[in-house]
């Protein structure tokens, strides 16, 4: 409601001659009224205020209260969207008469809000009134405004459940997407995933805020920093992928890689220990032929090659293997073969049970002298091949804990640096190009 009130001089009279009537209603239109207007007014039709009367005293005081449903514009400051608050201006004067002529004052030093209803999305902070005298280009006479300032802040409960909690969702599972194996092949399709979320969440953003270039909204500077860091993420899933396929792919490693990242890298993401254990694990990975005792008919002898096994398998002997991949009850065995190929062959275990089927032990001691045979070259290509191998898994897992860690950091930084930038609402007016027109 817009309450103006000013005097007439005209309007005036004795009350004792006039049957005591200090006042009385009159059509606003058949009486002089201020010119005041409303400059920063938007409505395409014009305002029809002259369904309401006017009172007019006895001593020319003329009261004028009606309601008015405005419509004004106001340049947003949305850069700190959506923990923005905004200083909208009302401005009152006269179009006509200038400061000479017609003194505008305010009633008040603020705008009556007793009869205000709460909004959902914004909460009224103060409604101060402040009286300014312009001097404009077209007259030398200084003009009167009062503008009255609505300072609201936006309610930012809306915003957090819908966009920015679920960005920090995002952002957390894409950090716990680095734990997934490489083998598994859902680290790429994941980021995928979450680069596409974040471009929603972006759409989102440009939706619900006005269209202006001046600035870029803090919560839109956030959500692109987010996105480039899941964009790094999946890039990054697909460089460790091909790292941990070169391995098979037989692509050698370069000594400077192996120092770098297996030995520098390796230990600012304290991986160096599990590297020297594994590829130590993978060296010692093997079949081992231990040194046996062989039984013959000249006393024990103690074997220290595998040719001397299989010379000594030839000739008649007991001897014993381990596998150091497996259990020694599962793997130690020991076998004997008598000089004479026509006797009975045996296989005895530790417990000493033998094996009844002698063409079965036969094929045994078979295949293990052509294992015996190939394991100096065979086996040796084999082991460079699989520590190989084992090597680039590990650069691939140092390089992902890398981006993890950086990830981490700069998604932490990003996150606090968000919050940090939200400023208090409160009802101070700040004079700004936002809150002048």
């Amino acid at each position: 409601m817009v309450s103006k009130e000013w005097k007439d001089e005209i309007l005036t009279w004795n009350v004792s001659e006039h049957a005591n009537i200090t006042s009385f209603d009159v059509a606003i239109d058949s009486i002089w009224k201020p010119d005041i207007t409303i400059y920063n007014d938007v409505r395409d039709e014009g305002r029809h205020e002259g369904g309401f009367p006017a009172a007019v005293h006895s001593n020319g005081k003329v009261t004028w209260d009606f309601p008015l449903i405005l419509k004004s514009s106001c340049l947003m400051d949305i850069n700190y969207f959506p923990y923005d608050k905004q200083a909208c201006p009302i401005k009152f004067g006269s179009w006509h008469f200038h400061g000479h002529q017609l003194d505008l004052q305010n009633k008040s030093a603020a705008g009556d809000q007793t009869s205000f209803v709460p909004n959902g999305e914004w909460q009224l902070m103060a409604a101060p009134a402040i009286r300014t005298s312009t001097v404009y280009g077209c007259c030398p006479e200084p003009y009167n405004d009062v503008t009255f300032y609505l300072i609201m802040c936006r309610k930012p409960l809306y915003y957090m459940y819908n966009l920015i909690l679920p960005c920090i969702v995002v952002l957390s599972m894409t950090a716990v997407s680095f734990y997934l194996p490489v083998e598994s092949g859902e680290k790429v399709s994941f980021g995928v995933t979450a680069v596409l979320a974040m471009m929603v969440f972006l759409q989102l953003v440009s939706d619900l805020t006005p269209t202006q270039s001046d600035v870029v909204p803090v919560l839109s500077m956030y959500l692109g920093i987010v996105l480039l860091l899941l964009c790094i993420s999946t890039m990054s899933s697909i460089v460790v992928s091909n790292i941990h396929l070169s391995g098979e792919q037989g692509h050698e490693m370069p000594d400077w890689m192996r120092k770098l990242v297996l030995g520098f890298l390796g230990t600012i993401v304290c991986k160096r220990k599990a590297i020297k254990t594994t590829l130590d694990e993978d060296a010692e990975n093997s079949i081992k032929l231990e040194p046996v005792r062989s039984e013959n008919r000249n006393g024990r002898l103690r074997l220290s090659s595998n040719a001397d096994i299989c010379g000594s398998i030839a000739n008649g002997s007991t001897f014993s293997i381990r596998d150091s991949r497996k259990p020694p009850y599962l793997t130690h065995f020991s076998a004997s073969i008598p000089c004479n190929s026509q006797d009975e062959m045996s296989l005895h275990g530790e417990s000493g049970n033998p094996t009844a089927n002698s063409a079965a032990t036969t094929l045994v001691l078979r295949q293990i002298l052509s294992n015996l045979k190939g394991e100096d070259c065979t086996g040796r290509e084999k082991k460079a091949a699989e520590r190989l191998k084992t090597e680039w898994e590990m650069v691939a897992v140092v390089i992902d804990r890398i981006v993890l860690y950086t990830f981490l950091i700069l998604s932490t930084v990003a996150t606090i640096w968000f919050f940090a930038n939200t400023p208090p609402c409160d009802g101070q007016l700040q004079r700004t190009r936002y809150s002048t027109q």
